[in-house]
C-alpha cells in the first residue's frame, strides 16, 4: 500500500500527466467556475501540479543540500494546495517534530534548523505579503509583450515599493522556481 492511502489515485495522475494535459484541465475548471482570484484558487489543477512536479522537488533538493527550512515550506504548499506531504516530506517532518515532542531539543527553531534571529520583520512581512503578487503581475505584464525593465517600474509603482525591489524578487523567484509563463510552457511542449 503508498503512504498517500486514498490519496494514490490523485498523486498518480499528478505524477503522470503533462503540463499540456493540465493546462486543458484548468481551462476546463475555469469554464466551470473556477477563478483563479477566489479562495478556492489555491487548489487549482495547474497550481496542485506545479507544486507537486516543479516546487517540491526543488524544495527536497535544498532539503537534501542543507536547507532546512525546506521541509516547513513543504508543509506550507501541501496545505494551501490540498496536497499530500511527498514521502522526504513525511519523513523529514516528523523526525523533526518527534525531536521537539520528545524533549530532545529546547525550541521549535532547534528542532527544524530554522531561526529569525537577525531578519528584518518589516522587511520580511512586506516580501511575504506581495512578493508571489508582484511577481504574478511582471508575469502578466511580460505576457502581454511588455520589456522586463517596463514591468518593474510599473509594478513598483502600483504596489509602492521600488522597482529594485521588484526587479530583485522576480529574479529570485525565476531562480528558484524556474517558471514561465503558461503561454511559454505551451510553445515548450
Amino acid at each position: 500500500m503508498s503512504v498517500y492511502g486514498l490519496m494514490s489515485e490523485a498523486v498518480a495522475r499528478l505524477e503522470s500527466s503533462s503540463f499540456e494535459d493540465i493546462y486543458k484541465e484548468q481551462k476546463q475548471w475555469e469554464e466551470n467556475g473556477g477563478c483563479l482570484a477566489s479562495p478556492g484558487a489555491s487548489a487549482a489543477p495547474i497550481y496542485q501540479w506545479t507544486t507537486w512536479n516543479e516546487e517540491l522537488p526543488r524544495l527536497e533538493k535544498a532539503f537534501e543540500e542543507g536547507e532546512t527550512i525546506a521541509v516547513l515550506q513543504a508543509v506550507e504548499l501541501c496545505a494551501l494546495r490540498g496536497l499530500p506531504m511527498p514521502e522526504w516530506c513525511q519523513s523529514a517532518y516528523l523526525k523533526s517534530w518527534r525531536k521537539a515532542k520528545g524533549a530532545k531539543c529546547r525550541t521549535l527553531d532547534e528542532a527544524f534548523g530554522f531561526s529569525m534571529k537577525g531578519v528584518k520583520l518589516r522587511f520580511a512581512r512586506q516580501k511575504y505579503l506581495l512578493a508571489d503578487v508582484v511577481v504574478f503581475k511582471v508575469l502578466q505584464l511580460l505576457e502581454e509583450g511588455e520589456k522586463g525593465s517596463d514591468a518593474f517600474l510599473a509594478v513598483g509603482k502600483e504596489q509602492g515599493i521600488a522597482w529594485e525591489t521588484v526587479r530583485d524578487w522576480y529574479y529570485e523567484r525565476r531562480a528558484k522556481f524556474d517558471f514561465m509563463t503558461y503561454s511559454q510552457k505551451r510553445q515548450k511542449d
